[in-house]
Order: structure tokens, then sequence, then C-alpha cells
């Protein structure tokens, strides 16, 4: 698991990387808010909230993960 710095308070950030057999999971936060961006080899891209994230917050962590 590597560790990176928290910069760019109120957009996403890039806490941690982990890799586990079945993908590769960057552990993020947005406005304070713990979520998962998944990479599965079966499955694809997901977005994994580890607290409630509102509709709002979800819509614009994939809209700039599109970017």
């Amino acid at each position: 698991m590597s560790h990176f710095p928290q910069i760019n308070p109120g957009e996403i950030i890039l806490e941690s990387t982990a890799c586990i057999p079945e993908a590769d999971v960057l552990c993020c936060r947005y406005r304070g808010k713990r979520f998962n961006i998944r990479f599965d080899i079966d499955y694809g891209v997901s977005i994994q909230s580890l607290v409630d994230l509102s509709d709002d917050d979800f819509k614009r962590i994939a809209e700039t993960l599109k970017r």
C-alpha cells in the first residue's frame, strides 16, 4: 500500500492504493468523505462509497473522473 500527500481540499484526494487479487483499488476522499475507485478485471471500474455520499457528490466524482 502506498500513501500520498493530501492536496487540493474540496476535490478528490488520493490517499493510498491497494492491489488485491481481483482488482486494483484507489482509496480516496471527496470533501472529507471516503470512497474507493475499484478497477476490477471482470467487472470494470466502480466507485464504492465507505460513507453515505449524496447523489450530487457521486455525480461530481463521476464527472471529475471522466475528465
